[in-house]
Formats: structure tokens, sequence, C-alpha cells
């Protein structure tokens, strides 16, 4: 019977490599590293809680990141950044807070830790209770505005829909917010550990129809800010996101944006579960959504991350929901960063809860997956019944050093761990480092297909 094995490998393969090719599992492209290898990332928003202090930087120090790569085995930080903090006066820059996030940037640095800067906006200001552009760039043409619940529904007051109108029309304000862009990409052209800038977190589409918006304004404003920051940094990737109402399931329109280095990043919250309905495994929203988005990151041929997704801490369901958003990324080698790294008491979707101690949706998020791969993936997939995990990927020639594997052992491999490779004994290796909780795996080059197999001893 020991010819079965072989067979079954076989079949995945063949069935992997089929849906691979008619771009089903895997978009055509990925994140990759100065050695060439696809990166896949992990991590959590760095915070809600951000938007509420007088400084806007949230409460996590350096023992607080050392946490996200030692105990959770995550290699990325979202981190929210203001322009209302950055540019408090029309073209007064405030370096002082810009100091503050780079000390965040070096600690990730120093941890080994990607950071996507996400220039961070709800409701578009403060003046209307969110966050994101300061007091003298909102025009609201003279609307006034009434605080209602919840916080959402305020996007559709006249208010707050012209000031993002105006926002899309005006020379002026767009000029501001992009100028702001460039002073930061100078700051931190040179910063390796920092994976690219994300332009705008949720654009809303104002007074304009969603689809029309998506085609003109916001596909033109994308492309006005990425071109002023290339002229001064062309090393990082430039994350981009289609408008707010897709967040929900709805479909994009965005066109295809002719650049280099640029990343799909989409968020996902399903109405009913965001609103506390209980999660019964019959909405199909989850499967079409995320399909929907990896369709779209492939027609436009870039990598996607799923920037922003959670569930509160006591919904009924809750598990099953995430387990399942979690098996669709892995199967789409798709990046994500969970919202959010805060107090559940600050933040329902908090990973912590007021003692500090790890919530389940934490638990859920911490599993071994593969930072880094030495080829081009075909797919991964990570159960939790089992804890067996699989790594498909095709041999990349061009790729230089090992495949790296994400496993905090003591939380899932409390007795060890086996590693397999789909290579001929003796052609592969592998080599495990506690210390950094890396599993560093090196595979025949002159197979065409690999795949690795962790699973408990």
């Amino acid at each position: 019977m020991n010819f079965i094995k072989p067979l079954q490998y076989c079949f995945t393969i063949f069935v992997v490599t089929i849906l691979f090719t008619n771009g089903v599992l895997a978009s055509n492209c990925w994140i990759r590293d100065k050695d060439n290898r696809a990166v896949i990332l992990h991590g959590v928003n760095i915070s809600n809680a951000a938007k509420r202090t007088g400084n806007q930087i949230s409460w996590q120090t350096f023992e607080d990141y050392k946490k996200i790569s030692e105990e959770w085995g995550f290699n990325c930080v979202r981190l929210l950044i203001f322009w209302s903090a950055l540019e408090p006066e029309p073209g007064v820059y405030n370096d002082t807070y810009l100091n503050l996030v780079e000390e965040r940037v070096n600690w990730a640095k120093d941890l080994g830790v990607y950071v996507i800067l996400d220039m961070h906006q709800d409701l578009y200001s403060a003046q209307f209770g969110g966050c994101g552009a300061p007091y003298w760039a909102v025009w609201d043409d003279g609307y006034g505005f009434t605080p209602k619940s919840p916080w959402w529904i305020n996007y559709v007051q006249p208010a707050v829909s012209h000031s993002f109108k105006n926002f899309w029309t005006q020379d002026e304000l767009k000029t501001h917010f992009t100028n702001s862009w460039v002073h930061v990409a100078k700051r931190f052209m040179d910063s390796e550990n920092i994976i690219g800038y994300e332009i705008l977190n949720e654009p809303f589409f104002g007074t304009f129809l969603p689809w029309r918006f998506e085609k003109i304004y916001l596909k033109d404003f994308y492309c006005d800010v990425i071109n002023k920051v290339r002229s001064v940094d062309i090393n990082h990737y430039i994350f981009y996101e289609p408008e707010i109402m897709t967040s929900a399931g709805l479909k994009s329109f965005l066109p295809k944006i002719d650049s280099e280095k640029l990343v799909y990043a989409p968020h996902f919250y399903q109405t009913s579960v965001h609103e506390g309905v209980p999660y019964l495994g019959l909405i199909r929203c989850v499967k079409r959504t995320l399909d929907m988005r990896n369709t779209e990151a492939e027609h436009a041929n870039v990598p996607w991350l799923l920037g922003e997704f959670g569930v509160a801490k006591n919904l009924s369901g809750g598990t099953l929901y995430l387990e399942k958003i979690l098996h669709l990324l892995n199967l789409h080698t798709a990046s994500w960063t969970y919202w959010a790294y805060d107090y559940d008491t600050q933040d329902e979707f908090g990973i912590i809860n007021e003692t500090g101690c790890e919530n389940k949706q934490l638990g859920l998020l911490v599993y071994p997956y593969p930072q880094k791969i030495a080829g081009d993936p075909i797919s991964f997939n990570y159960e939790y019944t089992s804890k067996i995990l699989t790594v498909d990927f095709y041999e990349n020639t061009s790729v230089n050093g090992p495949s790296e594997i994400s496993i905090v052992q003591n939380r899932t491999y409390p007795n060890g761990f086996s590693i397999s490779c789909s290579d001929p004994d003796g052609t592969w290796s592998g080599q495990y480092s506690s210390s950094n909780n890396r599993l560093l795996i090196w595979t025949n080059s002159t197979n065409e297909i690999h795949r690795i197999e962790i699973k408990p001893k």
C-alpha cells in the first residue's frame, strides 16, 4: 500500500495546478523581498486607540511590539497615521509627530517586522466624530452636523458627504494631501522594514455614485498620489483600496492602475456579523466576497492584502466565521492585517482584554504559515483540528534563499513537529530556530513543484 501516498500527492498537485492556472486559488503575482522570495504578511492594525489620543499615537510600547513577533509569529503591522497630525496647518508639517512614528517603525525593524503606513480616515475628520483630515481641510458647504448612531451612518449626512465631494474635486485639498504623502515618503524612503504606504483608508464616494466615483475620481486621485510619491521613493510598495462600500461585500469598479509595486488592499466586514448578528455558517457572502477580491487583484495583476477584518469576541458563531475567512485567504495566498491590536474595551474587535490577556480571536490568528516562499506560490492550507500545514509552490530559479515558515512552537506544537518535503530525500533540508520562530527550508532547484508539510509529532 506504500504507493497510495505518492499517488495522492500527484493527484493533489495536478488539481492544484489546474486551479492555479485558471486563476482560482491564487493571484498572479506577489509581494517580493530583495531575494525575490514571495512574501506573505500576517499582522495587526495598530490601532483604533490612536484615533482618540492627543498626539494620535497608540499606546503600545516596544514590549507590546515584541509580542507581535515573538509570541504571535506575525511579520507585519498596519500602522495608522493621520493627515491632521501630519499637517496641522496648511503647508506646515509636524515632524515631532513623524519622530514618534519613526520610533515605532524602528521598534518593528529591530524585531524583523514589516510596517505598512496607513493614512487613516473615518468620517473624513474629527469634526464629525471620526479622524483624518485637519479642520482647515473640512469644506462642508455650510451644512450642519448632528452625530447619529451607529457611527458609520454619519457618512450619509450632508456635511460629511459634501466634505468628501470637495476633497475629490478641489485641487487645493488634493495637493495638500499629496504633498503630505511626499513629505512622509522623503522621511521613510530608505527604511528597509517599511513594506509600503497605504494611500487612504476606506475612501468614501461623497455625493457621487460609487461606480462612477471609482472609475473617474478615485482612479485619477490614486494615479496622482502614486506618481508624486514615486518621484521621491521608488523602493516601497503602494497599497490602495476600493471605495468603502466594497467592505460590505459589494463589487469594485476601480480600473486597473498602470504602475509598478502596487498592492490591492480591500477590507471585509460582513454587514450582519459587524452588527452582532450570529454567524451560522450559512452566509455565502464570505466566500463570494473573498473570491471576488481575489479576482479583482488578478485583473489588476497585483498581489493583495485584506487590510481590515474582524469579529467581536462574544459573537455567536464568531469562531466559525473567522476560521472561514482565514482558510480562504490561505487558499488565495493573500496577506492580511487583523483589526485590531487593542483592548476589547476600546474596540469590540480588540484581541486582548482589559487586563492584557489574549482573547479567543487571537488564538485563531496565531498558526503556522509561510512568511517567505522560495518560488511562486500555488496555495497553502492550515487545518486547526489536525494542525497540519501544507505549502505548495513552483520552483523559480531567480529566487535566492530558503523558504521561511513561522511556527510558534510552544503554542501550536508543544510536543514538537515533523517536516516532510516532496523533493527526494537528501536533496532538501530544514532548520528551526525557536529564538525567532522561523523554520528555514532549502528545496531542490531541479524540481518543478514543491510541497512542504508540517505536522505535530
